[in-house]
């Protein structure tokens, strides 16, 4: 066979699997399965005042939707500290597997779910976070 033609379908395939994938991915960072869950606050039945959950939280409030060559990754985080101290600078990788292939609609469910354990190998980017100091008290 001519090996340009048979380069080409590699490149298709590979292509394909990128499409297909990162999707997927960016999916699941908006569904929460990679960050933690967004804080929220709680009302006491007893009384009129909330109470603020503990921890750090982080919060996907945009990202690029299909990611190619041309494109790039842009996304947009909140990081909120609702511990009592300041929290030191971090950082959050984005983590992908290029290589997995899912067989079936169930798998697709599985995932969504939150039941299936992918590997994540695959670093796409990692972002920096700055020193957080604590949130102010609420009033």
């Amino acid at each position: 066979m001519n090996q340009h033609r048979t380069d080409q379908r590699l490149w298709a395939r590979f292509r394909c699997r990128w499409i297909f994938l990162l999707p997927l991915l960016f999916a699941m960072l908006c569904l929460g399965s990679i960050c933690a869950p967004v804080a929220h606050a709680e009302e006491n039945a007893g009384d009129s005042t909330s109470e603020q959950s503990s921890g750090v939280s982080i919060a996907i409030d945009s990202m690029t939707p299909v990611i190619t060559n041309d494109s790039g990754l842009a996304m947009t985080l909140t990081v909120t500290n609702n511990t009592d101290s300041a929290v030191d600078q971090g950082s959050i990788d984005a983590l992908t597997n290029f290589s997995y292939t899912f067989v079936s609609r169930s798998d697709v469910q599985d995932w969504a779910d939150g039941s299936a354990r992918i590997p994540l190998p695959d670093l796409l980017v990692t972002l920096h976070v700055p020193r957080i100091e604590r949130a102010p008290p609420s009033p």
